[in-house]
């Protein structure tokens, strides 16, 4: 359906098309973004370097895909994470005492073989800091 779609209205490149399946199996579109899609850092890390392979096909190049993507990684966004522990932690009415130490060890043993982090990485702190930076700044900004 998706490559129906695009290819009535002659695109080429980059696309994701997302489409949502109502409970008696019908699909119906939800939306087309001609970009890069939200979690392309976690197919890289998962063996298919989307981007480079847009390069090889650009430059002419064969388009040489390696093996198999692994299956089972997670992609983690430390932040979000670390907000979403708060909340749950903070909450006095939905979690119990249990599924709070639950969602706490999660949280500090998260899977470490298949997880990969989406801007702190070993390689590049840059993006961190200036995350970190960022996400300091709002929160001292939003207090009372």
């Amino acid at each position: 359906m998706a490559k129906r779609l695009l290819d009535a209205v002659q695109w080429h490149g980059i696309a994701m098309v997302e489409f949502r399946v109502t409970p008696a199996g019908e699909p119906y579109l939800m939306e087309v973004n001609t970009r890069f899609w939200g979690s392309l850092q976690l197919a890289i890390d998962a063996g298919i370097d989307f981007p480079h392979l847009l390069y090889q096909i650009i430059a002419g190049e064969s388009v040489a895909v390696s093996s198999p993507y692994r299956i089972g990684y997670r992609l983690r966004w430390l932040l979000g994470d670390f907000d979403s522990l708060y909340l749950v932690l903070r909450d006095q009415t939905h979690f119990t005492a249990k599924q709070k130490w639950r969602r706490l060890l999660e949280f500090m043993i998260p899977h470490p073989l298949t997880t990969r982090h989406e801007v702190d990485r070993w390689g590049d702190w840059g993006p961190a800091r200036h995350e970190i930076k960022i996400y300091l700044q709002n929160l001292f900004r939003h207090q009372y």
